[in-house]
C-alpha cells in the first residue's frame, strides 16, 4: 500500500436512479454524459421485479450503440438466469460493437424469488450456477472449441466466433457483499462492485477479498475496486438530506416495495441516508466520497436520487464531475 494522488473514475446510469428514464431521452443522456467526461455508463437489469425495470443486455446494446468513448457495463446482470453459452455469444458481439468497451457486471440476486421461478432456475443453485457460468464463458472467450460437463450444464461442443474485441473477453465485475460473493470476486472476478456499505465495512471486505486471493496465489494487479453510491448534491446540507429522505420514503411507500433489498435497507430511511448515501453540498459530498476512496474505491458508480428542484440526471452528473471529482483529485487518496 502506498500513497498515490489520483481521482477515482466516475460512472453513471443513463437509465436513471430510482426510475426508468423515458427511453426516447436515453440517446441525449448518453451523449451528454460522454461530453461531460463520464468514465463509464451502466444499466441495471432484471427480468421480473414487480415494477418497471430495464433488461440488462438490451439496455447494454443500446448504450454500446449510442456511446463512443465511455466504458459500458451491466449493473447488475442476474447471471444465474442466463444460459452461459448464449450470454457469452451476446457479450462477445456487444464487445465488438463497442470496440472493446464492455464490462459485464454480474450478481446472483435472490431478492425476487418469482423471477427465478418464472425462469425455471432453482433459487438455491444460483451461486453455483454463477461460478460455473463465469468459468465457462471465459473458456469460450479464449477462443477455440470448448466442451464442458459440469453440474449445471453439459456442452458437447461449442465455439464463439467471432470472439470479443478484448483478448480473453470483457472484464467481469462481481457484485455483492456476502461471504460467497467475496469468494467469487477473489477467485473469478476482475473487479468488485458492492453497494450499501459504510466506508469502514468496504475497507474490511476489501481486505478479506485480498486475503482470499492471496491464499489462492492469485495476483490482484489490475483488479478494479468499485462502489455504487446513491448521491445528491444540493446547496444546503439539511435541506438536501430532508428532500432525499422524503424521496426515498415515497419510493418505499409507493410499493416500489417490490424492491425488497432496498426496502430492507430503508428501515429507517433517515439512518439509510446517513449511512450509505452521499448527500448535501459539494463539500459534504466530497468528504463522503473521499472516505470511500480512502477505503480503497477506485471507481465510483453514481446512482442519482432525484429530488424536487434538484435538476435532472445530466445536471447532477455535471455537478459531480465539475465540483466533486476535481476536489478529490486535489485531495488525493490512499490506495
Amino acid at each position: 500500500m502506498s500513497n498515490v494522488t489520483k481521482r477515482p473514475l466516475f460512472g453513471f446510469e443513463p437509465f436513471g436512479g430510482l426510475r426508468v428514464t423515458d427511453r426516447f431521452k436515453v440517446r441525449d443522456c448518453v451523449q451528454a454524459l460522454e461530453e461531460l467526461g463520464a468514465d463509464s455508463l451502466w444499466t441495471p437489469g432484471q427480468i421480473i421485479r414487480g415494477t418497471a425495470v430495464p433488461e440488462a443486455l438490451t439496455s447494454l446494446a443500446r448504450m454500446a450503440a449510442l456511446s463512443t468513448k465511455a466504458r459500458v457495463g451491466t449493473n447488475i446482470l442476474p447471471l444465474p438466469l442466463y444460459h452461459p453459452v448464449v450470454l457469452a455469444k451476446q457479450i462477445a458481439e456487444l464487445d465488438l460493437l463497442a470496440d472493446g468497451r464492455v464490462t459485464l457486471g454480474i450478481g446472483v440476486g435472490g431478492e425476487y424469488p418469482d423471477e427465478y421461478a418464472a425462469c425455471q432456475v432453482p433459487l438455491k443453485q444460483r451461486g453455483a450456477r454463477a461460478n460455473e457460468a463465469i468459468e465457462l464463458m471465459r473458456r469460450l472467450w479464449a477462443g477455440g472449441e470448448v466442451s464442458h460437463d459440469g453440474p449445471n450444464w453439459h456442452i458437447p461442443r461449442a465455439e464463439i466466433e467471432p470472439g470479443p474485441a478484448q483478448v480473453g473477453g470483457p472484464p467481469i465485475v462481481v457484485a455483492g457483499q456476502s461471504k460467497p460473493a467475496l469468494r467469487r470476486a477473489a477467485r473469478l472476478g476482475d473487479g468488485w462492485m458492492p453497494y450499501f456499505l459504510t466506508p469502514e465495512l468496504y475497507a474490511e471486505k476489501r481486505a478479506e477479498i485480498l486475503e482470499l486471493a492471496e491464499a489462492q496465489g492469485r495476483d490482484m494487479t489490475g483488479f478494479e475496486w468499485m462502489y455504487m453510491i446513491m448521491l445528491t448534491i444540493g446547496d444546503d446540507d439539511a435541506d438536501t438530506r430532508r428532500r432525499v429522505t422524503a424521496t426515498l420514503a415515497r419510493h418505499r411507500a409507493a410499493g416500489d416495495a417490490a424492491d425488497r433489498e432496498l426496502d430492507y435497507y430503508l428501515k429507517p430511511t433517515e439512518k439509510f441516508v446517513d449511512r450509505y448515501c452521499a448527500v448535501g453540498t459539494p463539500d459534504t459530498v466530497v468528504g463522503r466520497v473521499q472516505r470511500y476512496v480512502d477505503a480503497g474505491v477506485e471507481h465510483v458508480v453514481v446512482v442519482y436520487v432525484p429530488v424536487p428542484g434538484g435538476g435532472d440526471d445530466i445536471e447532477a452528473a455535471e455537478r459531480v464531475l465539475r465540483e466533486v471529482a476535481p476536489a478529490l483529485e486535489a485531495a488525493g487518496s490512499t490506495v
